[in-house]
């Protein structure tokens, strides 16, 4: 009787959690202030991949996105996703680990955000960034 009623209980609670709850994360290596140039390196080294948004010349970016991530664009580094062109202009980079979810790393961009620019926060995310 005991061991049905821990069998009944533990199904519903795998049936209540979807399995990418269980599922191992990646290391993120990173920390906020970091330049951004060394935070990609430190996240492809542990697994990570750019999670391409097809704007890098394939015309999916604006031009004003295309100007405000001039250095990314030029660098054909596809996890750029756009910055906000506004006040600090924080800019997005996404990543995918082997289990498809997805890491948005912010970045104070500035009036010229570059591969030095700052970490401003990271955080895991159901889908990309929405920019203009």
């Amino acid at each position: 009787m005991t061991k049905s009623i821990v069998a009944v209980c533990a199904f519903a609670i795998v049936c209540a959690f979807p399995a990418r709850l269980f599922a191992q994360h990646l290391p993120i290596p990173i920390r906020q202030g970091q330049p951004y140039s060394k935070a990609r390196v430190a996240l492809l080294n542990n697994g990570w991949q750019t999670y391409e948004n097809g704007g890098i010349g394939k015309g999916f970016l604006s031009s004003l996105q295309k100007q405000l991530g001039k250095s990314f664009v030029k660098s054909k580094y596809n996890e750029y996703w756009g910055c906000s062109g506004t006040g600090v202009n924080l800019c997005y980079m996404m990543f995918k680990d082997a289990n498809r979810r997805l890491l948005q790393v912010t970045i104070v961009g500035g009036m010229k955000p570059d591969l030095l620019s700052p970490i401003q926060s990271w955080e895991l995310v159901e889908e990309p960034p929405r920019t203009p």
